[in-house]
């Protein structure tokens, strides 16, 4: 399939000097961005970016108390 798209001229530089940086045609660079985008976004399930949860070590393995939020404030800066 081919396909025609106008580029900005600064993202059409962009792409002919990734391009040259790669020894590699603008087209192979093109898609390989365009694959690259379309397997994060498959990734992710419904589009979004993923997200983690900061994981908070204790002194005491195995042991479990309630932490106030100025508790878990101190621990994260």
């Amino acid at each position: 399939m081919q396909i025609q798209i106008d580029l900005p001229d600064r993202l059409d530089d962009a792409l002919e000097k990734r391009a040259r940086q790669l020894h590699s045609s603008v087209q192979a660079v093109a898609i390989q961005a365009i694959k690259k985008d379309l397997a994060t976004v498959a990734s992710a399930g419904s589009g979004g970016r993923r997200v983690g949860l900061p994981l908070i070590r204790s002194a005491k393995p195995g042991s479990l108390r309630s932490l106030t939020n100025a508790e878990i404030d101190a621990i994260l800066d």
